[in-house]
């Protein structure tokens, strides 16, 4: 993910200064890249939550956190990449590409230098739901981006289509933990074997 960081900030470099070859060969690494990062990350998932036991409610949340997180990742790199004859479209979405994974920054913020905020996060079955500060400032960047658009191009478009998943993947989270039909899935996928 650090990689990734990286190359979308390089990207937007190379974009600037009319790099396009550049530009296109760093974004046909992502092809390689982006499996790495799914395939890691389902991993470092079923590695937590393998230490939770069955019928916990963390378990359930941690998968909605970090599965749904994955998820999210690759549809807003899909789109990018099957944008990526648009420029402005697909410039939106790669920027988009990070909001699945903001808490993983937002939490090392929060609970090291603002530990403060820790006792303001919601309480359910006794876990302090830190990432929902995280998915505030998601969803607070992510409207200001589409009234900006919206304010300055007069569309609808990218922002708001990269909106859905990224609600219903915060609204995972947030309430999914506590039904059947969910930690089913869970364990479903906690039997796939590690890659």
């Amino acid at each position: 993910m650090t990689f990734w960081c990286f190359m979308l900030i390089g990207q937007a470099f190379f974009i600037r200064f009319k790099k396009y070859n550049w530009h296109r060969f760093t974004g046909k690494l992502s092809y390689f890249l982006v499996p790495l990062i799914i395939i890691s990350g389902f991993n470092i998932a079923h590695f937590t939550i393998e230490n939770v036991p069955p019928g916990h409610p963390a378990r359930y949340y941690r998968s909605a956190l970090m599965f749904n997180s994955i998820i999210v990742f690759a549809i807003i790199y899909g789109l990018a990449i099957y944008n990526r004859k648009k420029p402005l479209l697909h410039a939106r979405y790669m920027v988009c590409s990070i909001l699945p994974m903001i808490t993983p920054i937002t939490d090392r913020i929060i609970f090291k230098y603002i530990p403060s905020l820790v006792s303001y996060a919601p309480v359910a079955e006794g876990i302090r739901m830190v990432p929902a500060i995280g998915f505030g400032l998601g969803q607070v960047l992510l409207i200001s981006l589409i009234v900006w658009d919206w304010w300055k191009n007069k569309q609808f478009n990218a922002f708001i289509i990269v909106w859905i998943p990224l609600t219903i993947y915060h609204i995972s989270v947030l309430y999914f933990y506590q039904y059947p039909f969910w930690q089913r899935f869970t364990e479903w996928l906690m039997a796939f074997p590690l890659s």
